[in-house]
């Protein structure tokens, strides 16, 4: 910018030198400032940019001239950043005008003051600051340029700011000069001044001199020094004649605690660290120069010396140079090659030039185990005639000195061996051979001149073992072996037509071809190959490469590929697999983008389980199809057009419109879609059976300003409808809102899901989904299902943790239809279920409890339904939810049931829990009460209202991190009372498994030969501690004709059980029937496994029909059926639970027998006596 200043200065004093001769003496001072367009336009054509002056123009003439200037400026170049390159606020020059007459230009002094400055390399090397403008006076081409001399006496700079800027920094750098000065004292120059680098400190110091030397261009001492933050540079010594490089004795340094400041304002972030301690020397020598530099960059040594025998010609050149060090990662950072091993290194070579030619002898780099050697003698650039060059290559782990994100592809040590021998044509004879854990590549042949390579012929080979080897960036292990084989040619004729043979090319099974032209090197434009490719089976290739199940057909493929090195299109394509064809009439344009692309596609599929192996069920699989379309990129969009869809069962048309970055806001589309079954065109989903109904879709969407604009959308199932208009968002802070509406007279023809039969009602929704920023909501739903509705709303909220929150309200049988049907099969066990009960080894799972899902999603659901009439499955004419209200969170992972209260004609619940995460762990608990309810399944003779009400209290809580876990560390107790009433025998019998029947059987004689069973009342009580179930103080049922007891435990970690029943007939039953009763059963074994022993020990009954039931009947039974002999034990079992005084001396066994010890006492008559 100094020099542009100048040239602004030597303009000014040009234009106006004509008066020089009558000033010399009168030195008058003029205001130019009237002329200071004039002097804008002709600096601005010479600079080729806008300059300004926006202050005052004064000029000093006489022989000591001076120039003042203010608030100018320099436009900087159109693509920079900033708008100025140069902004100076003051600029004060004065100059010796005789000076000028000798050709040399003695500024007598400068200052410079509010300088700012923005430099700027572009990312293809263009710089801001070369400036090329026009004048009128272009010397002619024959014209010899004088150099000027210029000398600087004196001079004061102040806040001075310049910036630089290029693509490969990801800062700019930013030096600040706060004060500079240079002033002549004893025919020296004194520097001195300070300021910034970035935020780093800078100091300059030092003298250069004599001015009779400067200007005389030869004898120049000179003693700088700068420094930044903490590292010092100096140099010191006489340049005698610098041109002709002859009397140079230069000596200097840098030192100081590290070196990584100076680094980072050269754009290198990651410096070695460590202190930097070097110095140089270069003297004369008889003949040439004598350099030695030795020093130290943290632990890396550096030393270099030799002689120049002739500087001027840089020739008679011998350099011995050495680099050692214990880190080769700190190296490579230095050269911008991260990730390299730190591990030791040596660089030992001498270099030599002699006559032209440069020698590099024994050059030899060590790390670790590896090495390379390189040995080269070069001619004289740019002939390269007669050259040769050997390298040898040892890498023990190739992976080592790969950078990261490819540090995985390839294992494994490589070796190379490269031979070069340039011809006088300018040609080079080349062999080379690389192998890399087996992994071969040979060249050899002749290299073609350099730029177009014309002439070449070279042969390649490649063998590869084992192409996975290659691909362990995914972090897939391989799948199988898939080797990879190829030979071919490469040669560049005289046009500079490179031609491609591949005439053996093998990966695995598939053969591959290739031949055609490359194109005019270099820019390989005109490139026209020909690629087949051809295999036996697509699966048995792809399995060694993904997870994926593809046709085991044999496929074959053939592409026309034409283009340049820098874009290739396929202009014709065909494949096929099977019997399915792929077809390209066109062009495809190149990645990314196909720009260019215009073809016309077809694709014939002739049956979908074909071409999807794993799509073998259902109708639709047996399908064939036919799509075309042309597909065309043009203007930064994919146009699809005359799209058609053809197939036995379905025929449509598509169109489309999308940007080339498939950006879904600029999307535009028509489909239109027909079938006369949707069950034959639908793939299979499970859980779903589509019908035997036409389907017809049409549907059109738009871009808008909010989104995507559905224009059209309308769907026929049968007689029901879809309708849709509006728009939908895709993100960002636009709004918008889809109004939908579906109805039908008869949900049914929509389907079914599972063994749920949809109901043939009339049925309408309606909604408005809307979106704003991250929401998005329906809060107007509404469904009519015959004479029930259905209202509400359902938010998402697409965060950094996804939201949903649910609220409806129900009115009417919205859901009866979900009613599960009646079971009427046996609970009789057949063979299978005994054999899967055999081999089951427990009834809860040791599985860990997979919640992680639960911490990803935050959300509440609230539903209250009011007369839903869900049907109950075992009295059709009542019902058994009427009315129902849930309340259910989740939060950052903690699942919260805050109520669930379901009420019908058989009774009330109310549910409360949650699951919490602690750790690794999670914490569940649960309570439960129950009112009114009535257990069974069938009363005799006079429905629901006949069977026994009961009242259930259940509370547990328990940690773990597995189903086991938590059931082994449950507390908590659980009650169950139950008044009078009837229930079926055979119904139950049917209902429960083997072992329970024949367990309530042996403890109920009666139930056998009597259709029902009268029941007086029920009662148990249970307290679990640590997983333990104990029936403390125990569990009773009273029967019209026995009193049954129970107590005992279930442990929950081992899953055993040890449970004693007691069973004593009741008084007026007679004695011939009262001998049929079993007055001790005693339950073991397992919850899977549960066994049976009678009055006899030995007499062990073991069965496993539990498990038909859920492997825990046993349990829910004898809570529900046990009984005892008291006057009313139902009523002492609850007293003693409720008072907590029961201990393992009150249980329903000791209340038996204080029952038996009260009925054969004097005052009543025993059993015997009674008939």
């Amino acid at each position: 910018m100094l020099t542009w200043l100048i040239r602004i200065v030597l303009l000014v004093l040009l234009v106006f030198g004509s008066l020089v001769g009558i000033v010399l003496i009168a030195e008058p001072e003029i205001d130019l400032s009237a002329y200071r367009d004039t002097v804008s336009q002709r600096l601005g054509n010479l600079a080729g940019r806008n300059v300004q002056f926006g202050g005052d123009i004064r000029l000093k003439l006489g022989r000591h001239a001076a120039l003042h200037l203010t608030r100018v400026q320099l436009a900087n170049a159109d693509w920079a950043e900033d708008e100025k390159l140069l902004s100076a606020g003051r600029v004060s020059v004065g100059i010796d005008l005789l000076a000028l007459a000798s050709g040399k230009v003695h500024l007598e002094g400068i200052v410079l003051r509010d300088i700012d400055v923005a430099l700027e390399r572009s990312a293809t090397g263009e710089t801001s600051w070369n400036l090329r403008g026009t004048t009128d006076d272009e010397p002619a081409d024959n014209a010899k340029a004088h150099p000027i001399s210029l000398i600087v006496e004196d001079a004061q700079v102040e806040r001075v700011r310049a910036r630089y800027r290029s693509a490969q920094r990801t800062e700019p750098l930013v030096v600040a000069i706060e004060r500079l000065t240079q002033h002549a004292r004893d025919r020296m120059l004194m520097l001195d001044g300070n300021g910034t680098i970035n935020q780093s400190s800078l100091t300059l110091a030092g003298q250069v001199g004599t001015l009779d030397a400067l200007l005389a261009g030869r004898d120049i001492d000179l003693d700088l020094s700068m420094s930044i933050q903490d590292t010092v540079m100096r140099l010191r010594g006489r340049l005698g004649d610098p041109e002709n490089l002859v009397g140079i004795e230069l000596e200097g340094g840098i030192r100081g605690p590290s070196l990584d400041p100076v680094l980072a304002l050269l754009g290198v972030d990651d410096g070695p660290g460590g202190n930097i301690d070097a110095h140089f020397t270069i003297g004369d020598r008889d003949p040439g120069i004598e350099a030695d530099i030795r020093g130290n960059v943290g632990a890396m040594q550096i030393a270099v010396s030799g002689i120049v025998g002739n500087p001027v010609a840089a020739d008679d050149v011998s350099m011995d140079v050495s680099l050692t060090g214990n880190d080769l990662s700190i190296l490579g950072r230095l050269l911008g090659q991260r990730d390299l091993p730190a591990e030791s290194y040596n660089l030992q070579g001498r270099i030599r030039r002699h006559a032209q030619k440069l020698q590099v002898v024994d050059a030899v780099a060590t790390s670790g185990a590896s090495k390379v050697a390189l040995s080269a003698e070069l001619p004289a650039f740019p002939t390269l005639t007669g050259g040769t060059a050997e390298i040898d290559v040892h890498l023990s782990e190739l992976r080592n000195y790969l950078p990261a994100g490819r540090a995985q592809m390839a294992p494994g040590p490589l070796t190379a061996r490269l031979q070069v021998e340039t011809g006088a044509d300018g040609g080079s004879r080349l062999d080379a051979q690389i192998d890399h854990a087996g992994n071969i590549l040979r060249l050899n042949g002749l290299v073609g001149r350099h730029p177009a390579y014309q002439g070449t012929r070279l042969a390649f080979a490649v063998d590869i073992p084992n192409v996975q080897q290659l691909n362990l960036s995914s972090g897939r292990a391989a799948r199988g072996a898939v080797s990879l084989s190829a030979s071919g040619s490469i040669s560049v004729d005289d046009r500079q037509q490179a031609l491609l043979t591949l005439s053996d090319g093998w990966l695995g099974e598939m053969h591959i071809e290739a031949s055609g032209t490359l194109g005019r090197t270099p820019s390989m434009t005109g490139t026209d190959l020909t690629v087949k490719v051809e295999g036996p089976s697509l699966q048995s290739l792809a399995s060694a490469f993904i997870d994926a199940r593809l046709p085991q057909h044999s496929y074959r493929a053939e592409a026309r590929l034409q283009g340049d090195v820098h874009s290739v299109s396929i202009t014709s394509m065909q494949a096929q697999v099977g019997e399915t064809r792929l077809r390209s009439d066109g062009s495809i344009g190149p990645l990314p983008g196909l720009r260019g692309t215009n073809t016309r596609v077809e694709l014939v599929i002739p049956r979908i389980a074909d071409l999807l192996p794993h799509a073998v069920d259902g109708t639709w699989a047996q399908a064939g199809y036919r799509v075309q379309g042309q597909l065309r990129v043009q203007d930064r969009f994919i146009h699809l057009t005359d799209g058609v869809i053809r197939g036995d069962r379905i025929d449509g048309s598509l169109s489309a419109r999308i940007a080339d970055d498939l950006d879904l806001h600029s999307a535009r589309a028509q489909v239109r879609l027909r079938t006369p079954a949707l069950s034959t065109v639908l793939p299979v989903i499970s859980g779903y059976t589509a019908p035997d109904a036409p389907l017809s879709l049409a549907v059109a969407v738009q871009p808008t300003e909010n989104g995507i604009g559905v224009r059209e959308l309308d769907v026929r199932l049968a007689d029901a409808t879809l309708r849709a208009d509006g728009s939908i968002s895709l993100g960002g802070a636009a709004k918008s809102s889809l109004k939908f509406e579906a109805k039908g007279p008869s949900l049914g023809q929509l389907g079914s899901f599972g063994a749920t039969t949809l109901p043939a009602e009339p049925f309408a929704l309606t909604g408005t989904l809307r979106h704003l920023q991250q929401r998005y909501a329906i809060d107007d739903l509404a469904l009519q299902l015959g004479d029930g509705s259905l209202k509400g709303r359902i938010a998402v909220v697409t965060s950094t943790t996804p939201s949903v929150d649910i609220d409806l309200a129900s009115q009417g049988k919205v859901f009866g239809f979900l009613a599960v049907p009646a079971d009427t099969t046996t609970g009789t066990a057949g063979p299978e279920e005994q054999d899967l009960a055999n081999k089951r080894k427990a009834v809860i799972p040791d599985s860990e409890i997979e919640l992680g899902a639960l911490a990803r999603v935050n959300g509440r659901l609230r539903l209250a339904a009011r007369n839903a009439g869900y049907p109950d499955p075992v009295f059709p004419d009542r019902v058994i939810v009427d009315a129902l209200d849930l309340d259910v969170q989740l939060q950052d992972g903690r699942l919260t049931l805050e109520k669930l209260e379901i009420a019908g004609d058989r009774g009330q619940l109310d549910f409360a829990g949650g699951i919490e995460p602690q750790g690794n762990q999670f914490g569940v608990n649960l309570a439960l009460e129950a009112r009114n309810m009535r257990f069974g399944f069938l009363a005799a003779g006079t429905g629901l209202d006949a069977l026994p009400s009961h009242k259930v209290s259940v509370n547990l809580a328990g940690l773990g991190d597995s189903y086991r876990s938590v059931a082994t560390s449950l507390n908590g107790s659980i009650r169950i009372e139950g008044g009078n009433g009837e229930t079926n025998n055979t119904r139950t019998n049917q209902a429960l498994g083997r072992f329970t029947n024949d367990l309530i059987s042996t403890l109920n004689p009666f139930q056998k030969s009597e259709s029902h069973t009268r029941i007086d009342c029920t009662a148990a009580a249970a307290n679990v501690t640590d997983g333990v179930l104990q029936l403390f103080p125990g569990g009773v049922i009273r029967t019209d004709k026995i009193d049954i007891a129970a107590s005992g435990t279930i442990d929950l970690a081992t899953e055993r059980i040890d449970v004693q029943f007691r069973s004593i007939p009741r008084q007026g039953i007679g004695i011939s029937v009262a001998s049929i009763v079993r007055p001790y059963v005693k339950v073991g074994g397992t919850l899977s496994q549960p066994g049976m022993t009678l009055d006899a020990p030995k007499a062990l009954l073991s069965g496993t029909a539990a498990v038909a039931t859920g492997g825990l009947s046993i349990l829910a039974t004898s809570l529900l059926d046990r009984a005892s002999g008291s006057i009313n034990p139902c009523v002492d079992i609850m007293s003693k639970a409720d008072s907590g005084k029961a201990s393992s001396t009150l249980n329903p066994i000791d209340i038996l027998g204080d029952a038996i010890n009260r009925r054969t006492s004097p005052n009543r008559p025993s059993l015997s006596d009674e008939d």
